[in-house]
């Protein structure tokens, strides 16, 4: 159930950051929240962080969603939002990339009867419009190659240079449980598809020609066409003006649901809409590349982060934007079912060594505090009659300057370290629990560890 405008206390409490470059990515990446949340309360970005930040739940992770300025691309324009994102959430490190890409076919050549070369696509690699291809490392990749970075070396070759990391062991771990599933006929991928158009109905609806909806564009939209054909007219679409005979061969499939492909993801600044170019760069990179893309490589640098690609063209000159949509829903229900395979990472509120000392001032007052705490509590008097020596103004200051919430288990980390400042000064122990309108304080002096006295304001 989805309940907007919710703030978590804390941006420590989000674990996951979400990167998706263009309008259509980020509308498909909020759409898969269950929860959408308002920014954390003591969120404070870097000075210069100028990234604009979705907040919200997604099963047990609460995660961030950022995206590439409007109008930017490119590998340059990726690093500098995942920099930013890096100096505003330093904790973060788990991150993926979720996006578009253009996919590179894997086409045999078979001469006919006739002595006439047809076009068979490879079936070990059937990328169709709507799949998903996600990064996965092999020998010689982390899994994703940057393909406009080498030496151009004599003899007009070109030698590809540099090496960018794999993807964080517990999204490659999540993504082989998610494989498993795939090959026992279980995606989860319709369904959340299925749940995303019924809570947004409109993305499930084309306005106009121009603006397709976030659904599957029909098989018959689907077309693959030779290396050598060229698109005929660039003011015309293909169904006007390019020739079904030119197509590839391909089977039919049983199903629109979209697959998932694994392997090395070509990665570069320049967009790829000519055929011979899609064969030239790839097979430069010395790698069996199965898109490409224009961020991965810059994010990289900042974020060892796993990337998951909608297909929606072939990087020829036969790309329209028709798929786009739809290709950013099927990444982001990708991202979203591999998510769901990861542990979920423990928050505890955390405090540095000058909030424990400021906190510790708040708390405690020195020895006369304990000497009318332990009177009060030897008497008969109600336990509320200590209230009054009780520094809460100071505590409810301290809490909310610190910004890193209420260390109400002195079981925690930083309750010990608080604990642990306050008892080198020989003072008392408070610690305030907010239960909707009310608080209560829990005093422990130095005269008496084993007993607690107990105090309750309307607050």
């Amino acid at each position: 159930m989805r309940v907007d405008g919710i703030a978590l206390p804390s941006s420590k409490q989000y674990t996951i950051a979400w990167i998706a470059p263009l309008t259509c990515d980020l509308a498909a990446a909020s759409a898969m929240l269950d929860q959408e949340h308002a920014p954390p309360s003591n969120f404070h970005p870097n000075p210069h962080d100028k990234n604009s930040y979705t907040w919200g739940r997604m099963g047990e992770h609460n995660i961030v969603i950022t995206t590439l300025p409007a109008g930017l691309h490119g590998t340059a324009a990726a690093a500098v939002t995942a920099s930013r994102l890096a100096a505003s959430l330093p904790h973060i490190d788990t991150c993926v990339l979720v996006g578009g890409a253009g996919a590179i076919p894997k086409i045999s050549t078979v001469k006919d009867e006739n002595g006439a070369d047809s076009e068979y696509i490879d079936e070990r690699r059937d990328i169709r419009l709507g799949d998903v291809v996600v990064s996965r490392p092999d020998e010689a990749t982390g899994g994703v190659v940057q393909y406009d970075i080498g030496k151009a070396k004599k003899g007009r070759t070109w030698q590809r240079t540099g090496h960018l990391n794999a993807p964080p062991q517990e999204l490659l771990g999540a993504l082989r449980k998610v494989q498993a599933t795939h090959c026992r006929g279980r995606s989860k991928m319709p369904m959340l598809l299925a749940e995303m158009w019924e809570r947004n109905p409109h993305m499930a609806a084309a306005s106009c020609a121009s603006s397709p909806s976030f659904t599957h564009q029909g098989v018959e939209n689907d077309k693959l066409f030779k290396s050598a054909y060229s698109h005929a007219d660039d003011d015309r679409d293909c169904e006007g003006c390019c020739s079904p005979a030119q197509q590839v061969i391909r089977p039919p499939r049983d199903t629109t649901d979209p697959k998932v492909h694994l392997g090395v993801i070509a990665s570069g600044s320049t967009f790829v809409r000519d055929s011979f170019t899609r064969s030239k760069l790839a097979a430069s990179t010395g790698a069996d590349c199965h898109c490409y893309e224009t961020e991965a490589a810059g994010v990289m640098l900042q974020f060892p982060c796993l990337v998951i690609r909608g297909i929606h063209n072939y990087a020829d000159c036969h790309k329209s934007d028709r798929w786009q949509p739809y290709a950013s829903a099927t990444a982001a229900a990708c991202a979203k079912e591999i998510l769901l395979h990861v542990t979920p990472k423990k928050w505890e509120p955390t405090f540095s060594w000058s909030d424990i000392f400021f906190l510790s001032q708040a708390f405690c007052n020195v020895n006369e505090q304990n000497k009318r705490v332990h009177s009060l509590r030897s008497t008969s008097q109600p336990p509320a009659l200590c209230f009054p020596s009780f520094p809460n103004r100071d505590v409810d200051l301290a809490l909310k300057q610190v910004g890193y919430g209420i260390p109400q288990d002195r079981r925690t980390d930083a309750w010990s370290k608080v604990q642990d400042e306050i008892d080198r000064h020989s003072t008392s122990v408070f610690s305030t629990v907010r239960d909707g309108g009310h608080a209560q304080t829990t005093c422990q002096t130095g005269y008496d560890r084993q007993a607690e006295g107990h105090a309750t304001y309307r607050g």
